[in-house]
């Protein structure tokens, strides 16, 4: 099981989600989950499958805001893994910027 709070601060402008690629269902759980700004909301999902899973912003449009850098990996594993000293995750993107102040050029 995994809980996930996400806080969306006063100062953004526009409500904010979560899409879970590691939650099965749609939208990863996103469309239970548009927060606006000021508050927070919760999700608890049971993650059945062991693997390296994105999430993003699927607020529309989802592409300006996973080109704003709303997004991430998550890694879900497997039981009875052995231990292990580090686990690393990469992950790559380009961002691209507006104005100062202004949103991101799509």
């Amino acid at each position: 099981m995994v809980r996930v709070t996400l806080t969306n601060p006063k100062s953004n402008m526009h409500p904010h989600n979560i899409d879970f690629h590691a939650v099965t269902g749609m939208h990863g759980g996103a469309s239970d989950l548009l927060v606006p700004p000021g508050e927070s909301a919760a999700i608890q999902a049971r993650l059945l499958y062991p693997g390296a899973f994105m999430y993003h912003c699927g607020t529309a449009p989802a592409l300006h805001h996973i080109g704003n850098g709303m997004y991430g990996a998550i890694i879900i594993d497997p039981p009875n893994l052995p231990a292990v000293d580090h686990e690393v995750v990469v992950v790559q993107s380009e961002l691209y910027l507006g104005e100062q102040g202004q949103p991101g050029d799509l």
